[in-house]
């Protein structure tokens, strides 16, 4: 009878041995592909950041080259009002003006 009873246990014991074998590959399988997926999600997101790295690499150029666009006609309406100045102060100041 105890030999019996032993046998039965093996039986339910192997029973659960092969439930949780089977429950510890799904999990392994699990596992896998949550892997797989993070690293899919990772390589889009590298090539997501290096594709926004470069869009905001050409727009800092676009607007530095409009940084210096805008500097270089400041520059030009200075010197034109530097020069309509002096030009009117000549006028103005100018001899042969009042001689007439």
């Amino acid at each position: 009878a105890a030999a019996c009873e032993h046998g039965e246990q093996a039986l339910v014991l192997e029973a659960k041995i092969r439930r949780l074998e089977h429950k510890v590959s799904k999990d392994k399988l699990r596992v896998d592909l949550l892997g797989r997926v993070l690293g899919a999600i990772h390589s889009e997101s590298t090539s997501s950041m290096l594709e926004c790295q470069t869009k905001c690499e050409a727009q800092s150029s676009e607007l530095s080259r409009i940084e210096n666009t805008t500097a270089m006609w400041r520059a030009c309406a200075f010197g034109l009002a530097v020069l309509c100045t002096t030009w009117a102060l000549w006028r103005a100041t100018d001899p042969a003006l009042w001689a007439s």
